[in-house]
């Protein structure tokens, strides 16, 4: 199940190797011992981890056994998916992180036609970096 363009949710068929894994948004860390840590995602599963990983940053895991095979950091550059609001379903890349006065970081994009917008750290998951994408992305080829 995916997103499409309009933002209404759309069920595609997807490979098997993309059937394996899934990417999650971090909502929370937790700092278990000296190096290990506990990370609480946006569906609410818990992973253990090693090494720091960030708050709004996505990782890629293996259904499987949880295992985290890549981490995609909030960073210039990043491809991004706008999950709330009027551009929900929207492809966009990020150009700018500014920081608000209220603490929570406002994210400038250009969408994939031109246009720029801003949003809030929360209604975005990042899906690739340096405009590649780490999965199909099928209804955005037309």
């Amino acid at each position: 199940m995916f997103l499409d363009k309009t933002g209404k949710m759309k069920l595609f068929c997807i490979p098997k190797l993309e059937s394996m894994i899934k990417i999650f948004q971090v909502k929370k860390c937790f700092k278990q011992s000296k190096n290990h840590q506990l990370i609480l995602t946006n569906d609410n599963k818990i992973i253990h981890y090693r090494k720091k990983i960030n708050i709004h940053n996505s990782i890629i895991v293996r259904l499987k056994d949880n295992k985290i095979l890549y981490i995609l950091k909030m960073k210039i550059g990043s491809l991004c998916l706008i999950l709330n609001g009027k551009y929900s379903g929207i492809l966009a890349t990020v150009v700018a992180i500014k920081k608000t006065y209220n603490f929570e970081d406002s994210i400038h994009l250009i969408k994939l036609d031109g246009n720029k917008i801003v949003k809030r750290i929360n209604d975005l998951i990042i899906v690739g970096e340096f405009k590649v994408p780490f999965m199909s992305l099928y209804s955005y080829n037309s």
